[in-house]
């Protein structure tokens, strides 16, 4: 009878069915709303990334005029952004959900490889703007062929030890079929990315900044010397000069590009990290929406780097149109 009591009384329909408190930790899925919106994303915009990029690379490998130092570091920042480009189209294929940890993680790599490749020849492409513009009659010397290919091996050496960090060995053993950045990779190695992705934005910014600040000086005198004796009618948008305001659009979408692609995937990464597992819904935004703004600056790259330098641009039209309009 007493046993009876006991059974009865451990199997009360109000105690029986009270709901075990869940583990306060993030809980990997692979196929959650986040993820859908990422693969659908990804397609348009790797296909975007691959065609611009390849025209580019295409179009300098056919131009003997553009097999210059400025130019080689264009064609690494090409190579690097269609590397991210396929590497979007396997994230697509696999859906984030790759059978081993070392097939997530080689994944992974290739991406984190992309992008550091590419931050890093945007850094290298201004220090050689930078060279270019202040060190005008000793530029040759400077920038030598040596030079530039030591720069491009230590991008491609850097990169790909920093993005296969985790297959060696920096992750997270606990894998459970979910190959997103922040489920795979260990603290440390997050930290690491957070530097080495800011210390490239930084050195672009002081480099635009000086360029910007030393042009403006030129150009301040430049018009006082055409303003001699002339009143001026107009001082163009916002009190700025002509010549002022082209310098300062280029500057703005330079340094904006970077900033409004990468920082707030940098940031937030930061701060889930500070967080800990109390902010796992910024797991899902950062692997999936802020990685997809930072993957948009692949595309951008070409845009600002080739077609916005107006004598690739030129060479571009009139290559266009010597093969549309041969007669003309």
């Amino acid at each position: 009878m007493l046993l009876l009591h006991n059974l009865t009384k451990t199997s009360d329909p109000m105690t029986s069915f009270v709901p075990t408190p869940l583990p306060e930790t993030c809980q990997p899925d692979w196929d959650n709303d986040h993820e859908r919106v990422k693969r659908i994303v990804l397609i348009p915009l790797s296909i975007c990334i691959i065609l611009s990029n390849g025209a580019v690379l295409l179009f300098i490998a056919l131009q003997r005029k553009f097999h210059r130092p400025t130019y080689w570091f264009v064609t690494s920042l090409g190579i690097a952004d269609m590397c991210i480009g396929f590497v979007s189209i396997g994230t697509v294929a696999t859906k984030a959900n790759e059978s081993t940890l070392n097939v997530c993680l080689v994944r992974i790599g290739f991406t984190i490889t992309g992008i550091q490749a590419s931050t890093m020849c945007v850094m290298w492409i201004a220090i050689d703007r930078y060279i270019a513009i202040t060190r005008a009659l000793r530029y040759t010397q400077i920038m030598t062929t040596k030079k530039v290919v030591f720069a491009m091996v230590w991008i491609t050496t850097q990169s790909l030890l920093v993005g296969f960090a985790p297959l060696i060995g920096w992750n997270n053993a606990n894998y459970n079929q979910y190959c997103s950045f922040l489920f795979v990779v260990s603290p440390g190695y997050v930290v690491l990315i957070f530097i080495i992705g800011v210390v490239p934005i930084l050195i672009v910014f002081v480099i635009y900044v000086r360029l910007y600040c030393s042009a403006r000086g030129h150009i301040k005198r430049i018009d006082a010397l055409e303003q001699l004796g002339v009143t001026r009618k107009s001082s163009g948008i916002f009190g700025i000069s002509a010549r002022n305001w082209k310098s300062v659009k280029t500057l703005l979408c330079v340094i904006g590009c970077l900033l409004i692609t990468w920082c707030p995937f940098l940031i937030a990464t930061v701060v889930q990290l500070v967080s800990g597992e109390k902010a796992c819904f910024l797991k899902e935004i950062i692997g999936t929406y802020l990685l997809i703004l930072g993957f948009s600056n692949s595309f951008l790259n070409p845009l600002i780097y080739a077609v916005g330098t107006k004598d690739f641009r030129d060479n571009f039209k009139s290559t266009i149109k010597r093969q549309c309009c041969p007669a003309s």
